[in-house]
């Protein structure tokens, strides 16, 4: 079982186009409820299936690559959809991983995941990092998905 331990903050400041690749992601929400959610996922010529289940910082999450037709169709279903460019980044050699997700509406958030609960109690914010916003419901994906954000 895969488990997904993250932190997400804003990001109020301009961010230097310079920070790496980024790839445009197209996202909708098959099924949600309180702490769980099926979602697709497309990116670039691949597309996913996830299912997570949520609470705190710490997640139950399965992750499937499936064809991209299949991803393309399931998306094309979804009454909640979001697009978002997001640049990934490894600070301090790869010691964690930083997903700058920048969205239609102009909301930019960092995703920072860990490997263990350890890692991410004892993480201290990048200094160009805004506030912490883990667990805030007005910046999960699910409620960004309802206002249907597209480039």
């Amino acid at each position: 079982m895969a488990k997904e331990i993250e932190r997400k903050f804003l990001i109020e400041t301009s961010i230097s186009p310079d920070l790496g690749p980024k790839k445009l992601i197209k996202q909708g929400y098959i099924f949600h409820d309180k702490g769980k959610q099926v979602r697709v996922r497309v990116i670039d010529h691949q597309s996913f299936l996830c299912i997570k289940y949520t609470k705190d910082k710490i997640r139950d999450e399965y992750e499937y690559e499936i064809p991209l037709l299949d991803g393309l169709e399931m998306l094309g279903k979804c009454k909640h959809r979001l697009e978002k460019i997001r640049t990934t980044l490894s600070p301090h050699g790869g010691e964690y991983v930083v997903d700058i997700d920048t969205y239609p509406n102009g909301l930019v958030v960092a995703e920072v995941e860990f490997k263990t609960q350890e890692d991410c109690d004892k993480f201290k914010p990048i200094d160009w990092f805004g506030r912490e916003i883990t667990g805030e419901k007005e910046f999960s994906n699910i409620t960004l998905s309802k206002q249907k954000l597209k480039f």
